[in-house]
């Protein structure tokens, strides 16, 4: 961690990994000495793992390489990267209540949080009810791990920064609830403009993803937020995105951790199913639409992939991922930083036109 050359985002997610479970691990071990209850303290134990299973870490990543880049101190190791935990509990907090919105089942491989709770709730007979409690559970939990955010910047944020660090996420939290709530607004709408889908894909993803954890990096470095932070992140986190609906619709399950086409079946409006709706044939359009927002079997899945295939969605998403990657790679050209630290940042930007998952 010493010295003037960055940990590459492998490097960093070895060191990360160990100071979360370490945090967490703290947390589960508080909860034994409040209640033996095995429901509760499974179900903490579930959200850790739901936690530590499989994620990028690209935010906690960004924000370290913007706190390395603007000239911020290095520490010893576990204090660089304990100063970046809370991005990763954020991240936990709002996965869980997004999966019950969108009635997810598994993520990263492993039961979704409320879909653990509601095989733990045998003794509700009745079937509503045992997923409204499975529902409103897992909520609970997902406040719990915003709390242990909390808990991470009190203990390990410098004193003299907490203030404007709050004041940060609570913006951050601003645009993700509105571009959250504009999402689940479209949900199950006939058709979505363009300018909608890139307005909740901005405050939900490209802002919550990538604008907020730079703008953390650079005042944890004392520096004042510069025009960096909205060049680059929107562009990348835009990619990161369109990339994100694309794998939803071609990605490997076994690879993604996530069932393939979800956002079809659950009737999310995304680039892709925009491009179909508005610039389809009509029979390309008539049966997109007979599979728009309803849940339809595994076998019907290389039909609805070739629907977007043959349309020129997928093309269309392909061109727009690059255009966003080229504009996130001229702001990191015109950046003030280093050419090792510019290293870092394009490489970044490769692992979006790289990535499987």
């Amino acid at each position: 961690m010493v010295g003037s050359v960055p940990l590459s985002l492998r490097e960093f997610k070895i060191v990360f990994e160990r100071a979360l479970k370490s945090f967490l691990a703290e947390r589960i071990a508080r909860y034994r000495l409040l209640t033996t209850d095995p429901l509760v303290l499974e179900s903490v134990h579930h959200a850790a793992a739901l936690i530590t299973s499989g994620g990028k870490r690209l935010r906690p990543y960004l924000a370290y390489l913007a706190y390395r880049s603007y000239g911020g101190r290095s520490h010893s190791a576990p204090v660089d990267v304990q100063l970046f935990l809370l991005l990763e509990l954020l991240h936990g907090y709002l996965l869980i209540q997004d999966d019950v919105v969108d009635r997810g089942t598994t993520r990263h491989g492993i039961l979704c949080l409320q879909r653990f709770i509601y095989k733990k709730l045998p003794y509700i007979k009745i079937e509503g009810d045992r997923e409204h409690s499975a529902n409103g559970q897992a909520f609970i939990v997902a406040d719990l791990v915003c709390a242990w955010m909390y808990e991470c910047i009190a203990r390990f944020v410098p004193k003299g920064n907490v203030s404007a660090l709050i004041e940060l996420f609570s913006t951050i939290l601003d645009e993700v609830v509105v571009g959250q709530l504009l999402d689940i607004g479209l949900v199950g709408c006939k058709t979505a403009s363009r300018a909608a889908i890139t307005k909740k894909t901005e405050l939900k993803t490209a802002r919550y993803s990538a604008v907020g954890p730079v703008a953390l990096g650079c005042l944890l470095a004392g520096k004042r937020r510069g025009v960096f932070t909205e060049r680059f992140g929107i562009p990348f986190g835009m990619a990161f995105q369109v990339q994100d609906d694309l794998l939803d619709i071609l990605g490997n399950e076994s690879v993604t951790g996530k069932c393939a086409l979800s956002d079809v079946r659950e009737g999310q409006h995304t680039l892709f199913t925009e491009y179909i709706l508005a610039r389809g044939t009509a029979l390309q359009k008539k049966q997109f639409r007979s599979y728009f927002g309803k849940q339809f079997p595994k076998k019907d899945e290389p039909t609805v992939r070739a629907l977007f295939i043959t349309s020129g969605a997928i093309a269309h998403g392909e061109k727009k991922i690059q255009a966003y990657v080229r504009a996130a790679e001229r702001a990191v050209a015109a950046s003030p930083f280093t050419a090792q630290y510019k290293k870092e940042w394009y490489g970044l930007i490769e692992t979006i036109r790289k990535r499987k998952q």
